[in-house]
């Protein structure tokens, strides 16, 4: 991660433990489908029209995952038309 650099990136934040949203509580992320993900991202390495991983960083409470900043939108959006 470059202090200096003024492209922006994106940050998916994911929370360790039971989540309580909108009415609704949430189970905490299984370990091996964050590694999974995380490990896809790592052997892609940006290549091949992916998102490219800058990081992955970790508080007692919070995942953090940096990757490069696409603008478009949701991508979820955009497959499901």
């Amino acid at each position: 991660l470059d202090p200096n650099s003024t492209r922006p990136i994106a940050c998916k934040i994911l929370r360790k433990g039971m989540q309580f949203k909108d009415n609704t509580l949430y189970s905490p992320i299984k370990p091996h489908v964050l590694q999974s993900e995380c490990g896809i991202l790592q052997t892609l390495g940006g290549k091949h029209h992916t998102l490219k991983l800058i990081g992955i960083y970790e508080s007692p409470s919070t995942i953090y995952i940096l990757t490069e900043y696409l603008e478009g939108g949701d991508m979820f959006q955009y497959v499901s038309r």
